[in-house]
């Protein structure tokens, strides 16, 4: 009883070490990708927010917030169309450059598998977006 309690909490302690390793690299990406974004744009880091849609080997499938216009807008790439509710479209991020959706799927950094499973998961966030795209 004594061995499989010792097995036991080894595991966990290698369980939380690589959960927090996974925490740390996800920081690290969060903080670098919002250098990055703010240098480029020259603005302040404290005013970059995103959400991550999708990482695929890599690249970074983001959304920063920006202007609400109300009115809907479709982004096609490969036949797949995503919905949004404002100006600003996908940025897609990679060894410190970014690149629009289109740009990242012509150049192979994402597929079209990829694409669908960004598509779902941009769904699950906004299927209000996509409802009422279908009913126009």
């Amino acid at each position: 009883m004594n061995k499989v309690l010792k097995i036991f909490s080894i595991t966990l302690l290698c369980c939380c070490i690589a959960t927090l390793f996974t925490a740390c690299n996800e920081k690290d990406e969060h903080s670098a990708i919002t250098a990055d974004y703010a240098s480029l744009h020259n603005i302040d880091e404290s005013s970059v927010s995103f959400k991550c849609y999708g990482e695929f080997g890599g690249t970074h499938v983001l959304l920063f917030n920006g202007c609400y216009n109300q009115a809907l807008s479709n982004e096609v790439v490969d036949d797949v169309v995503f919905c949004h509710s404002q100006i600003i479209t996908f940025t897609v991020y990679n060894n410190g450059s970014f690149c629009s959706l289109q740009e990242a799927f012509d150049n192979g950094l994402i597929t079209h598998a990829n694409l669908l499973t960004l598509r779902d998961n941009h769904m699950a966030d906004n299927h209000y977006l996509y409802d009422y795209n279908e009913r126009i």
